[in-house]
């Protein structure tokens, strides 16, 4: 769903801010030099930046990268940031068909997908995050050892991304089909609630979640 843009967005994008990277072309092959961090994760599809932000606070060591293409919702995620005491996170706004011109091979150590756009129409499977295309740029980004964390509410997109990553061979290395139960109570620490994810839990809807690692 497109966000109606809002007036302050424009003038607001124009200035330089601590989080934005508006020339991301410019690190391809230097995020973890430039920055001095250690494991550089990438979420795609940020959002209002929610996920992106809390994992940055609880893992102050690691490199976060967001991507998000709509204008107004980066805007908020980026404005958003300036309540975070944080120095490792860092935002993109752009489409996820040029992330082969943000990172060089191999650079990326993990890509997260939370809640990513279903396009449930078949006409539309080429604009889901996990189809063949974006896959292949994954792998292209992704060090040999690399992993896809994605989550969702949707279970047609998630059994579409379960044939999909195992038929560009990528390993599934852990899977939920109720990632928030109580059992998995160890895991929730490790892995932040968005605002969005917790309407989800409220309503006790599922959320599946699967961990994916690259092989050769």
């Amino acid at each position: 769903m497109r966000i109606r843009k809002k007036k302050w967005v424009e003038p607001f994008l124009k200035l330089d801010h601590p989080t934005y990277i508006k020339e991301p072309e410019t690190l391809i092959n230097q995020w973890q030099s430039t920055f001095n961090k250690g494991f550089l994760h990438l979420e795609i599809g940020a959002g209002k930046g929610d996920y992106w932000l809390n994992m940055a606070r609880q893992h102050p060591q690691a490199l976060w990268v967001a991507l998000e293409k709509e204008e107004t919702v980066g805007a908020m995620a980026i404005r958003k940031a300036y309540a975070f005491d944080v120095d490792n996170a860092f935002f993109i706004i752009d489409d996820a068909s040029r992330i082969t011109e943000f990172f060089g091979e191999h650079e990326v150590d993990i890509i997260h997908l939370n809640f990513s756009d279903p396009w449930p129409k078949k006409s539309h499977w080429r604009r889901r995050l996990s189809s063949e295309s974006y896959i292949d740029d994954y792998r292209k980004i992704l060090k040999p050892d690399g992993k896809i964390i994605m989550k969702t509410d949707n279970r047609q997109l998630f059994e579409y991304s379960l044939v999909n990553f195992n038929q560009q061979r990528f390993t599934l290395e852990e899977v939920y089909l109720d990632f928030r139960d109580a059992y998995y109570e160890k895991i929730n620490k490790l892995d932040a609630i968005t605002e969005y994810e917790q309407r989800f839990i409220d309503l006790e809807q599922p959320i599946y979640r699967g961990i994916w690692r690259k092989h050769a």
